[in-house]
């Protein structure tokens, strides 16, 4: 299993999401900024890790919202989100 971290960013009433570029792999689906921890990062150190890298900022991470397993048909391994 894969642990996976993604950042619910909020202003004014409306969530940050983004699209994958075309040819990528998952091209054209949207997602929230974050991604694979690190084996030796917690949860909250790899969501900074990947808001700085992805959106080049400094995240203040608050309290876990959500968790849940995912596999996509393509792979062969779970997501833990």
């Amino acid at each position: 299993m894969r642990l996976v971290v993604a950042a619910l960013i909020e202003r004014e009433g409306a969530l940050l999401v983004g699209q994958r570029r075309r040819g990528d792999r998952l091209a054209l689906k949207w997602e929230f900024p974050g991604g694979k921890v690190r084996p030796e990062e917690s949860l909250e150190q790899a969501l900074i890790r990947e808001i700085q890298e992805e959106l080049g900022v400094d995240a203040t991470i608050g309290s876990e919202i959500y968790r849940t397993r995912y596999r996509y048909s393509e792979h062969s391994h779970e997501l833990q989100l």
